[in-house]
């Protein structure tokens, strides 16, 4: 699931993951609502949800996520700096709570590509699914020197694809 094979030291000692937090801006309701069964197979290890969204969207988050068993936090934040400013601004509290990875998403959605659908499905599945979940998790649990991960196909150098950001 990595673009890049990473040199790591094979004689490092790992140190075992046991807690993930996913920490999601939610935008876009009905895309959360698609991930949302993805992220309910996984149970190999602690896990919570982190979730930042519009004010307006709050009390749905929260009546959707009431029916499940996983342990979630909502804070609702201004639509300022994409998905990145709610994630800087929910991630101390990540920190505080001391989990040993963060899985960062957010309710992507693309309107200006032609394949938008079939985009974020393929990054969902390669970042939600429970195989593909395992796998990162076993390479963070086999080198500690590994700092991060991304799906493969969809790593893209900014000096290239700034699009609209430009």
């Amino acid at each position: 699931i990595v673009d890049q094979v990473l040199l790591v030291n094979v004689n490092e000692e790992p140190k075992p993951i046991d807690s993930l937090a996913i920490v999601i801006h939610v935008f876009y309701l009905d895309v959360f609502n698609d991930m949302l069964p993805m992220i309910m197979e996984y149970k190999d290890i602690k896990t919570k949800l982190f979730i930042t969204c519009l004010n307006d969207l709050h009390n749905d988050i929260e009546k959707i996520l009431a029916d499940t068993s996983l342990p979630f936090l909502i804070k609702s934040v201004n639509n300022h700096g994409r998905d990145i400013l709610p994630f800087l601004k929910i991630l101390p509290t990540v920190f505080d709570e001391k989990f040993d990875l963060v899985l960062k998403i957010h309710t992507k959605r693309s309107n200006y590509l032609n394949r938008k659908q079939l985009w974020g499905e393929d990054l969902f599945k390669k970042l939600l699914t429970k195989n593909n979940m395992r796998n990162a998790i076993g390479v963070f649990n086999r080198y500690s020197r590994v700092g991060m991960l991304g799906p493969h196909g969809n790593i893209l150098p900014m000096s290239l694809y700034y699009g609209g950001n430009a």
